[in-house]
Formats: C-alpha cells, sequence, structure tokens
C-alpha cells in the first residue's frame, strides 16, 4: 500500500518485498468473486462443485462424493499455509529506495496475513490485521463441516470455493430430502461453513435453502429465528462436535419452519391487483423532485431532478410485474406457486436474486449468500406478503 507524504513515500508492506503491480494483478484476476488464472489458454479458478457446473462456468466439475481433504484439493484451497508476518514501514524517497537507504520501522501491533497463492505457490499478502491474530487454516474450517456430514446421514460436499481475492472461503453441503411446499414446488437443503481470512469475518455456518424451480435463494430470517450461527473457532474435537450439532440442530429447525411458512403461504390466493399493491408498498414510488429552471434564451423550464431514480424504480417495477406473470427470459418458474402469497414471495425474491443492480460480477456472491442487504430485502419482502396473507410467521415459528 502507497501513500503519499508530501516528497515523500510511505510504503507499508510485509519483509517480504512485493511490487505494487503484483498486487493488482491479484485484483484484477477475479471473475464472478472467484480468484481465477490463465494459464496455456485454459482457465483455472478456486471452485469445485459436484457433478453440475456453476452458472459461471469456472472451477473443477467432480463426479463422485469427495471428503474435505480431497475437495479442497479439487478447488485449489488446500495448503495455503495461512500465518501472519511482521510488517515495516518504509520512509523515504524513491531515489533513496533504488539505492537501498530507506529508513524502516518495525510496527509492533500490525501483521500481513499471507498465504501460498493457489496457482503458484508463491507467497502473497491478503490483507492486514493486528496482534494477537490467529488464522484459521482451510483445513480446519472444513473440520467443522466433515463433523457436520457425519452427523446427518446422505449429506455430503456440493461445492467449495474462494472469493474476495482469498480473503473469504467457503464450503457447501447438500441434504437429502428437499422440503416439500404443496404438492411438488421442492427447496433443496443446503448448510454453509464460510470464514474470513483478514479478521473479516468469524466461522459461520449459514442455512442456504435453494427454491428447485427458479433457484431462488432463501438466505432470510423467519421471524425471530436466523437462518445463521456464527462462533469462534476451536482446535478441539469436542467443541467443533458442539459447534456441528448446534448448526444441524438449526438447520433442521429452520427448514421445518420453512415449510411450515411455505405450505402456509401457498394455500392464499394472490390476484394481479394484490400483488401490484404489495410491490408498491414494498417499493414505493419515489416523489418527483420538480424545480424550475431558466434556458439561456430566458425562458423557464420545469425540470424533474430525480428522473433517474424514477426510471429506475418503473423499471423495478415492470421487471417485478414480468416475473409474476412468467414473461421473462427465464420462463415458468412458479410453477404450483402461481396465483398464490407463496408465488408473491417467490416472485420478489427471484427479481432480487435474478434481476438485481449487482447481477454481474457480484451475482456469485449474492446467490452464495453474501449479500446481507440482499438477505434483509428477502426478509421484508416474506415478511409484508405474510401479513397481507395473513399467515403469522411467529406462531409457525414456535409451532
Amino acid at each position: 500500500m502507497i501513500r503519499s507524504l508530501s516528497d515523500k513515500i510511505a510504503i507499508v508492506r510485509p519483509i517480504l518485498f512485493y511490487t505494487t503491480q503484483q498486487v493488482s494483478i491479484r485484483r484484477d484476476i477475479m471473475v464472478a468473486g472467484l480468484e481465477t488464472r490463465i494459464k496455456d489458454g485454459m482457465k483455472f479458478a478456486t471452485f469445485a462443485s459436484y457433478k453440475k457446473p456453476g452458472w459461471h462456468a469456472l472451477g473443477t466439475v467432480f463426479n463422485e462424493p469427495k471428503t474435505s481433504s480431497e475437495i479442497l484439493q479439487v478447488a485449489k484451497m488446500a495448503g495455503w499455509n495461512l500465518h501472519c508476518k511482521t510488517v515495516e514501514l518504509y520512509l523515504g524517497s524513491e531515489e533513496d529506495k533504488e539505492n537501498g537507504i530507506v529508513k524502516t520501522i518495525e510496527l509492533p501491533n500490525d501483521f500481513a496475513i499471507v498465504r501460498n497463492n493457489p496457482f503458484d505457490g508463491q507467497l502473497e499478502p491478503l490483507g492486514m490485521v493486528k496482534s494477537r491474530y490467529t488464522p484459521v487454516q482451510n483445513e480446519q474450517l472444513f473440520e467443522l463441516g466433515d463433523a457436520i456430514i457425519m452427523g446427518e446421514e446422505g449429506a455430503y460436499w456440493e461445492t467449495a470455493g474462494s472469493i474476495k481475492g482469498g480473503t473469504v472461503v467457503f464450503g457447501v453441503i447438500k441434504f437429502e430430502n428437499p422440503v416439500v411446499i404443496g404438492q411438488e414446488d421442492t427447496i433443496d437443503k443446503y448448510l454453509m461453513v464460510t470464514g474470513g481470512h483478514v479478521g473479516n469475518l468469524p466461522v459461520i455456518a449459514l442455512v442456504s435453502p435453494v427454491r428447485t424451480e427458479c433457484s431462488n435463494t432463501w438466505n432470510m430470517a423467519m421471524g425471530s429465528y436466523s437462518s445463521k450461527v456464527s462462533f469462534r473457532h476451536t482446535a478441539s474435537v469436542n467443541k467443533n462436535l458442539e459447534a456441528a450439532k448446534d448448526s444441524l440442530g438449526r438447520a433442521h429447525t429452520f427448514y421445518n419452519i420453512l415449510g411450515n411458512v411455505g405450505n402456509a403461504l401457498i394455500r392464499v390466493p394472490v390476484g394481479n391487483n394484490e400483488y401490484l399493491k404489495m410491490v408498491d408498498e414494498l417499493y414505493p414510488k419515489p416523489e418527483e423532485d420538480r424545480v424550475i429552471i431558466t434556458r439561456p434564451n430566458g425562458q423557464p423550464e420545469e425540470k424533474i431532478m430525480n428522473a433517474r431514480s424514477i426510471t429506475i424504480w418503473e423499471n423495478r417495477r415492470d421487471t417485478l410485474v414480468d416475473v409474476w406473470n412468467e414473461k421473462t427470459d427465464r420462463g415458468n418458474t412458479l410453477g404450483e406457486a402461481r396465483g398464490t402469497a407463496w408465488g408473491a414471495v417467490n416472485a420478489i425474491t427471484e427479481t432480487i436474486d435474478w434481476y438485481g443492480t449487482d447481477r454481474g460480477t457480484s451475482g456469485f456472491l449474492r446467490a452464495a449468500g453474501f449479500n446481507d442487504a440482499k438477505n434483509v430485502e428477502k426478509t421484508e419482502a416474506l415478511n409484508l406478503v405474510a401479513r397481507k396473507a395473513e399467515v403469522d410467521i411467529d406462531e409457525l415459528v414456535l409451532a
């Protein structure tokens, strides 16, 4: 990191020397949030998935269930050897630096988290942390996933990946027996374990349901019941087993609640006008900000200052209606939920997941459940539709 200090240059980097060009290259190779590298005309990524490729078509597809150590190898997430290195502050001009006469000051409370690069094995920095920080190795994080899998018959690793330049890693476990809403509307059951490597994220077990028909993600709170649990990492096997048991219990409870809520909502019919009223309450139209300006010829002219915001609102409303009427490029995604409160929730959720403003490079992060703002938006939509349908979610949580 380089900061300008009048005619001086302050450079903060670990004892091992890195150029700013090398650091910028790391940032340039992220695609869909994943780390990628092109070698000999082939693109490699820190991602692996079971049987089916991700929508981004990156990473490696494997056809037989993998253990945690095996999926880490396939996803290029094994052997990173995360550790802290002392940081020094280099002070001096560029000429002084080239002549090797810069002044160095050690920063006793600042450390760089470094790892072995997953593509070439070279040591590289991930970020800065304060003292007393102990990084959690990918292998340690996935041991928690192993404990969860051992406690659940038929569970297996579905995906593993590294995002945000290697600062966040995750593994997704799939359970058998999807949640069934109505007669045939199904939700696949997933549990994601994730953690951050630069003090940016604790170890988290996150319930991550995905509606089969449209691939909507249901990362939202059910009343007072949260879809995730976070905890401190520990090297104790017993503690990991306790965390796994807690995560499994929370996951099963969440999926039971989701089934109760979905089956209550799918029994409530919702017409087009009712749906539009829900949409307009959830996303109110911005009030026009009109002003009078004077043109160069002296003539007054009325101008709407927030015209762009109104256009964005109109476009989103049109998309919400198109998804409800199944007139998008994704086709018929509501299925049995069509014309019900359950369909209303899913139409809004599908719009958030697949037609949001961050659909591009951050789409993978959103779909993986990392976008808390979107998850809050989905929760608000669920609560609004449930209230209009007179479905008491809190009562179903306690059922």
